[in-house]
Order: C-alpha cells, then sequence, then structure tokens
C-alpha cells in the first residue's frame, strides 16, 4: 500500500477476527472519523437533594470525628474508605444511591448509613435523634 497525500495508514482500522483467527466478513475496514457525528455528552442536570442535620461519627478510639454534611460525602465513603465489607455496607450504598437517583428517601439512607457505620466500629458522637428530611 503506497502512502500519498490522500492515504493514511491511520485512517484504516483493521479488520476484526474470530477465535480462529479467520478475518470477520461483516466488519469491513471503515475509514477513521476524527468528529464524531453527533455529540457523546449526555447533558445532566443535577439537583441537590436535602441531607438533613450533619452525621458526626468518632472513626478512632482517639476521638477523632468525621462529619458528614452531604449525600455525596457518605457515598464516597461507603464505596471508597469504608473499613469493612458487609451486608450493612451493601445496604446503605444501595439506599444513598437510590436517594441519590431520587428513587428513595433520604431518611431510609440515613438509617441504612447509622446502621453500616453501627457494624463498623463508628459511634454517633452526637446521641440526639437525627431529624430525617422527607
Amino acid at each position: 500500500m503506497s502512502e500519498g497525500p490522500d492515504r493514511d495508514l491511520r485512517a484504516l482500522t483493521l479488520t476484526p477476527r474470530d477465535t480462529l483467527g479467520i478475518p470477520n466478513r461483516r466488519a469491513l475496514a471503515r475509514p477513521f472519523k476524527s468528529e464524531p457525528s453527533r455529540t457523546l455528552r449526555k447533558i445532566r442536570t443535577l439537583i441537590e437533594i436535602y441531607w438533613g442535620k450533619p452525621i458526626s461519627l468518632a472513626v478512632s478510639p482517639q476521638g477523632a470525628v468525621k462529619t458528614f454534611s452531604t449525600i455525596k460525602q457518605v457515598h464516597y465513603w461507603l464505596r471508597e474508605k469504608w473499613p469493612v465489607s458487609d451486608t450493612a455496607q451493601i445496604r446503605a450504598i444501595d439506599r444513598v444511591e437510590a436517594a441519590m437517583e431520587c428513587l428513595g428517601t433520604v431518611g431510609e439512607a440515613r438509617s441504612a448509613f447509622l446502621a453500616a457505620a453501627t457494624t463498623a466500629g463508628f459511634s454517633p458522637c452526637d446521641t440526639l435523634d437525627h431529624p430525617i428530611a422527607a
């Protein structure tokens, strides 16, 4: 194949092969488009959901306190920083994600998070009953 001004080797894709190495006749080499034909990004409208009064947990025996003021912080901690993996954590993640998508209530998410925190060994700093957003 000769290279010329109208031929760019990078512009052709390879023909896919099946597991036996035989070229797939249905998939033909096509020129590569540098610009997509339509916009690939979706426009997402985000709304802020009232989480209620912040939840404070004692996260260490020395008394270090972590305060969770948004549902996004709770989601991040459950996914990335949670010390144990158990059914309470999985349930809390499900409830928090449902609340974030407006498919569940924030009250259920808060209750599930507090239950998961208790099983993980954290203790709530405030023993008063937290007001739960509807």
